[in-house]
């Protein structure tokens, strides 16, 4: 106060280089001031941080997504590759089962019999009696 009064360009002077004059009576609540302003600060760096982060997150969700579609994908492929290969193998008039059942039927010595509950959609019965040896 007194160095104000004795030169009253000071604040001026202090001003220009960012410097705050205090008093004892305003030293607390420049202080308080000083701190809030740090803490907006830190918050606003937080939620610039948590911005990046959540876009990182997004990406890699994303990623993910287009993964898992991949993977549907595939395993539909798959599933109908197994279809189209169990169809050869079990169904329709000279399906592979039947074939080798024949031979079976034929004489063939086989010391294992094979499932004929294969076709789960029911297209054709069971080879048993007289049918297996056609």
């Amino acid at each position: 106060s007194d160095a104000l009064r004795a030169d009253p360009s000071l604040a001026a002077f202090a001003m220009e280089r960012r410097v705050g004059l205090t008093t004892p009576t305003t030293l607390m609540l420049t202080l308080r001031t000083v701190e809030h302003i740090w803490s907006v600060e830190r918050r606003e760096s937080n939620a610039m941080e948590i911005a990046r982060r959540a876009g990182q997150l997004y990406d890699k969700i994303a990623g993910f997504v287009d993964s898992m579609e991949g993977v549907g994908r595939a395993l539909d492929q798959a599933n109908r590759a197994h279809g189209q290969a169990m169809d050869r193998l079990t169904r329709g008039s000279g399906n592979v089962i039947r074939q080798v059942e024949m031979l079976r039927g034929l004489g063939a010595r086989a010391s294992k019999q094979i499932e004929l509950d294969h076709d789960r959609h029911g297209d054709a019965p069971p080879l048993q009696g007289p049918e297996a040896a056609e």
